[in-house]
């Protein structure tokens, strides 16, 4: 999954203010995100075969660190 990927994905469960003024920096839960986000995200990330769990979204919340942690699952499958 690539960064712009990442980024499309996540404006489903961001408003659009938010969205548009996301940084690969920012914490995701300081936009407004739960741990319901983060357990809908990892369920639509698993069903498109990227195997990280719940965990490894919520130890580091910031676009960066979601979109290594994919590049680590899907390379490591």
């Amino acid at each position: 999954m690539s960064l712009e990927q990442l980024r499309l994905l996540l404006a489903d469960y961001l408003d659009d203010e938010e969205w548009r003024n996301l940084e690969d920096k920012d914490d995701l839960t300081d936009c407004g995100m739960d741990s319901i986000a983060f357990m809908s995200i990892t369920e639509e990330l698993r069903s498109q075969d990227i195997m990280v769990t719940f965990m490894d979204l919520a130890e580091e919340t910031t676009v960066e660190a979601w979109h290594r942690k994919i590049q680590e699952k899907t390379t490591a499958q």
